[in-house]
């Protein structure tokens, strides 16, 4: 767990560095920047918010698969009735041929 922690810390690490320089290129100085504390809290409620939208998302994409594999399932099964019901038409069809 720790690694997961970490390689996590590191993103959000590399995050701030991209937001904060964007920022001190568009506002110009560096003391601008430090005396601005919004800007890593405006970073970590972006990547909360993206992780919120990604979570959801992958939410769901499982609930959809899972809808797909049911929908594909009850098609199984009524394909199976189908099945057995040819076969033993077929086989009736036979029978009455041969007779």
């Amino acid at each position: 767990m720790t690694a997961a922690l970490d390689h996590e810390t590191i993103i959000i690490s590399v995050h701030w560095h991209v937001t904060c320089s964007a920022y001190m290129v568009l506002f110009g100085s560096l003391d601008e920047l430090i005396m601005s504390s919004s800007c890593t809290s405006k970073t970590n409620d972006y990547y909360y918010q993206m992780r919120q939208k990604n979570n959801e998302a992958a939410r769901n994409s499982r609930f959809k698969k899972k809808v797909a594999e049911i929908e594909i399932s009850v098609q199984k099964r009524k394909l199976e009735v189908t099945y057995v019901q040819l076969k033993k038409e077929i086989k009736r069809i036979q029978i009455v041929k041969a007779s």
